[in-house]
């Protein structure tokens, strides 16, 4: 019969302890743990960083097509095209630009950006919404902000778009306020004309939008880039000291001066950056 020498035997016993039948040991499981929980560590800022990313460039590459239904407008109108805010009922909302339908007047009546959808140009009407937005109002065909038939006239309900355009035109009832005319494109060149939407009494702009280190501008040249918050955000902490059922509504001279480039107004601040 065959012996094994006693140390043979406590060297199997030992080898056997450690490993049993090809496992690891609690330290070793440990180890392979932390390098994981390193490893995801570094991977999650990164991925993250990457969704961020790709969010803005789907919000701007939905700027340039509203720079292109804006510009086929502006062809089929004389060089016109459909921004501004809402003035009716005697008060100047210079905030209300992302108005498809003004609300509380008969059927039909548009907001500013409202000539779009008459003119059967919002085939898409996801273009007309950031993906980032968080507020159910300012979404595509919600419980909120439920998005009209596209074949069918406007309702009498408050519509909004993910954008809201440059407040320089007053619109009342559904119509350009007299003497004043659609904007002319043309006249803007590379000033700012949509962007994600801000300027809104009470409400700081992360309340609407999230990309919380800039804001997506579209240019009248049809270009789209991103501005950073750090340019705007004083004057945007300064429109919401104010409420949006006032009194007193927030200035025009917060918002914009179209007679004076180097004004301290928003879109102005847009324009430059």
């Amino acid at each position: 019969m065959k012996t094994y020498r006693s140390c043979d035997v406590r060297n199997r016993n030992t080898t056997l302890s450690r490993h049993g039948a090809g496992g690891f040991t609690l330290v070793e499981l440990l180890v392979v743990m932390a390098i994981i929980a390193a490893l995801i560590a570094i991977l999650l800022p990164a991925i993250s960083q990457c969704r961020t990313q790709a969010v803005t460039v789907s919000c701007l590459s939905n700027l340039r097509q509203l720079g292109t239904i804006m510009q086929t407008y502006a062809v089929d109108n004389n060089d016109r095209i459909p921004i501004g805010y809402d003035g009716s009922f005697g008060t100047d909302k210079y905030w209300t630009g992302y108005e498809l339908s003004a609300g509380g007047g008969p059927p039909g009546v548009p907001g500013p950006v409202g000539p779009l959808f008459l003119a059967r140009l919002l085939r898409i009407p996801q273009a007309f919404f950031c993906p980032s937005l968080k507020d159910d109002r300012w979404k595509y065909n919600t419980s909120s902000n439920p998005w009209p038939n596209v074949n069918a006239a406007l309702t009498s309900s408050l519509v909004r778009v993910g954008y809201t355009s440059r407040p320089s035109i007053r619109w009342v009832n559904g119509k350009v306020a007299a003497p004043q005319q659609m904007a002319l494109i043309s006249k803007y060149d590379n000033k700012a004309i949509l962007a994600d939407v801000i300027g809104i009494p009470a409400f700081s702009p992360d309340f609407t939008t999230s990309h919380h280190t800039g804001l997506n501008v579209l240019y009248a040249d049809r270009s789209a880039r991103i501005v950073r918050r750090v340019a705007y955000e004083a004057k945007q902490k300064q429109i919401e000291g104010y409420s949006a059922g006032g009194p007193p509504l927030p200035p025009k001279s917060l918002y914009v001066d179209d007679v004076n480039p180097a004004a301290d107004a928003l879109w102005n601040i847009l324009d430059r950056n």
